[in-house]
């Protein structure tokens, strides 16, 4: 994607396929669904770009801005407005499922599950909807705005904010209005990711990457990466660690915990069937780490 169009490129050979414009212009990431790129604008907009043939085909009104990507789920689509509104769309048709309206905005993607969807919004609020009615479940109230997105890892969710710290939500509480909080923790930043038993949390100000025990929330390691712009897992769960510095140079880390691949052969003396990096996180970004307790 470009700021005024899409590019699609061969995947084996990289050669240009097709290039296309876009008519209304993103506010964010646009998130794939099928033959369509689902997308917030700034004039308030959800719109459904056919990006295999440039063609805006549907947008439907929030108001306001529409900031964070739009979080796509199964057939759902959900988003959130500067205006407050909350709405949950049919992903193949852009129909409305239904729609919620807050005091106050938001500016941060939506996390969601099969059954729910967690919203943070300027209110002060933790939301918790049930996905198919938009019916209320829990609302956690702090004592500030929330900026940063609530992320749904596993049997998870997780929430920093300000004042209390990460905070660990039980996701479907039973006849817990007020949400229920497993554990909070002095780790900085949000979680990116879950390597076997720990959630790791990535603080981009201060470059920290913290792995917290999904048990109780203590710090089981932190590292501080000076160098290091970003840090993605793919998948999330157990995934590689994709590491982008800030002298363009982008590594990638494979999971310690992964099995080598079954390739029809001796599968205890196998070698992986592709060259990979492994790479100890200190040696990485101009590392300096330490191990709380």
């Amino acid at each position: 994607m470009t700021e005024l169009g899409s590019v699609i490129m061969d995947a084996a050979t990289g050669n240009l396929l097709k290039r296309t414009r876009f008519s209304q212009l993103p506010s964010n990431v646009p998130a794939i669904y099928g033959q369509t790129m689902i997308y917030g604008t700034n004039t308030g907009l959800a719109s459904w770009f056919l990006y295999s043939t440039g063609y805006n085909w549907r947008a439907t009104t929030l108001g306001g801005h529409v900031v964070a990507p739009v979080t796509v789920t199964g057939d759902v689509a959900i988003v959130g407005s500067t205006n407050g509104t909350v709405l949950a769309m049919d992903a193949p048709s852009a129909g409305i499922r239904w729609s919620r309206k807050l005091s106050a905005g938001v500016e941060t993607p939506i996390a969601a599950d099969s059954q729910a969807c967690y919203v943070a919004s300027h209110d002060q609020s933790l939301w918790a909807f049930d996905q198919m009615r938009g019916r209320v479940l829990w609302q956690y109230f702090t004592q500030t705005s929330l900026r940063n997105p609530p992320v749904r890892i596993a049997d998870g969710l997780y929430l920093q904010i300000p004042g209390e710290g990460l905070v660990s939500f039980t996701p479907l509480p039973n006849n817990k209005p007020d949400g229920e909080v497993l554990w909070k923790s002095k780790a900085p930043g949000n979680i990116i990711g879950r390597m076997d038993t720990n959630v790791m949390a990535w603080d981009r100000a201060t470059h920290t990457l913290s792995a917290v025990d999904v048990g109780n929330g203590r710090i089981v390691h932190q590292v501080v990466l000076p160098k290091v712009q970003s840090i993605q897992f793919f998948p999330m769960i157990d995934g590689d660690v994709f590491i982008a510095s800030k002298d363009g140079t982008v590594e990638r880390l494979e999971s310690l915990t992964r099995k080598p691949r079954n390739t029809g052969g001796d599968v205890q003396n196998a070698e992986p069937t592709s060259a990979r990096t492994t790479i100890v996180a200190p040696a990485v970004g101009g590392a300096s780490s330490k191990r709380p307790g």
